[in-house]
């Protein structure tokens, strides 16, 4: 029977224990990089939503303004004092 030096087992042996830490570690990002693809896709919802606020807002926005103008006219609004400017 031939017996491997101990120098060439303790090679074996810690490239075995590298090779186990770089399957884990690929493991682990491998888990990341699917909880980060979740966490994408669930900000791409929520900024969907966000947009079809903001659509719903500008749409409000339209109306008031259309509201405005067909009651007081053309003109402006001075948001501090609440007072209507007319165009000229």
């Amino acid at each position: 029977m031939i017996t491997v030096a101990k120098e060439e087992l303790d090679q074996i042996n810690s490239l075995k224990l590298k090779l186990a830490s770089t399957v884990s570690d690929s493991g682990q990002l491998a888990l990341q990089i699917q909880m980060m693809e979740l966490e994408t896709v669930e900000l791409k919802i929520k900024l969907e939503q966000q947009g079809k606020v903001f659509k719903n807002l500008v749409d409000e926005e339209q109306a008031l303004v259309k509201r405005l103008s067909e009651k007081y006219g053309a003109g402006q609004i001075n948001f501090e004092t609440g007072e209507f400017i007319p165009e000229k």
